[in-house]
């Protein structure tokens, strides 16, 4: 999903003339890549991992009531864990591209990755307190699906809308970031070192 992207960020890299001799900002080029490249492996296991997820579903629910008496602890799926390591290393390229460390990125912002991370993972105290997870067709997973009150001011709490749905949002944005980069650097607006 990524690949366009990460070609983009390699050839403004270039362009910039960063990369003949390691520089502080050819790291930040280099771990963004690397959080590119993990976005897309991650997607493809998390595909096909949602078929056994469903199975995993289907058994549960029939052994629920046979097994009544013997409930443990659930664990999380590996599609659950899959799709929260999605989310981190996603907010990790936001964090990268705010950082200031790449030259001509003043602001970028991701909502769906930002809500997903920062309000149903890190940090859902006073608002989230919701464990649901689902898997939603053409949206992909959904955590914390479930539609609640806030506790504090009675309204809807923010939602998921999908990994899928996110995903496409952040490849939109960076390809359209990288390619205005691209155009202000041919306009002479952005300076190579």
């Amino acid at each position: 999903m990524y690949e366009r992207v990460i070609k983009k960020i390699k050839s403004y890299h270039e362009t910039l003339g960063i990369g003949q001799v390691a520089e502080d900002k050819d790291f930040y080029f280099w771990e963004l890549e690397k959080r590119l490249l993990q976005l897309d492996w991650l997607l493809p296991k998390i595909r096909k991992e949602m078929p056994r997820y469903f199975k995993a579903l289907d058994n549960l629910f029939k052994n629920f009531f046979q097994n009544n008496k013997k409930r443990k602890g659930t664990h999380p799926s590996p599609l659950e864990t899959l799709t929260e390591s999605f989310y981190f290393f996603a907010f990790r390229v936001l964090d990268i591209l705010k950082s200031g460390h790449i030259p001509g990125i003043k602001k970028f912002d991701c909502s769906g990755i930002r809500i997903v991370r920062n309000q149903l993972i890190v940090h859902p105290e006073g608002d989230v307190l919701n464990y649901s997870f689902a898997v939603i067709a053409g949206r992909g997973p959904v955590l914390k699906n479930a539609r609640l009150v806030n506790r504090k001011n009675k309204k809807e709490t923010v939602q998921d809308r999908g990994l899928f749905v996110n995903a496409d949002e952040l490849r939109r944005k960076l390809e359209a970031k990288f390619d205005s980069f691209m155009s202000n650097m041919r306009d002479g607006q952005i300076q190579k070192n």
